[in-house]
């Protein structure tokens, strides 16, 4: 099982924030977001996080392109606070979820 863990770090020191898979940084494929990541709100930073989350989890863009701006919406928007954990369990269950044919 895989853990994406983010934490806002401290703008002063450090340009971004900090988001990481089983102990490893979350690569950043940039589309909308070239300062990177970010969570709480629907906005551009975001959509990069819950693209690249994808991305990590199914091993494709294409497959991720489908899923991530309802996956911002539904999780990524609504995260509160400076750290959080999202586990592919998690992921899965929500795509079972929100896929209308549940072939997930």
């Amino acid at each position: 099982m895989k853990q994406y863990i983010g934490q806002r770090t401290d703008k002063e020191f450090c340009e971004r924030n900090l988001v990481l898979v089983n102990g490893k940084e979350l690569k950043h494929y940039v589309m909308h977001s070239p300062d990177g990541f970010e969570w709480g709100y629907g906005g551009s930073g975001p959509s990069e996080l819950s693209r690249c989350i994808l991305i990590d989890y199914f091993g494709s863009i294409s497959e991720a392109n489908k899923y991530y701006q309802k996956f911002k919406c539904d999780v990524i928007s609504k995260i509160k606070g400076i750290s959080w954990v999202i586990t592919s369990d998690d992921i899965k269950n929500w795509l079972i979820n929100n896929n209308e044919n549940n072939q997930l």
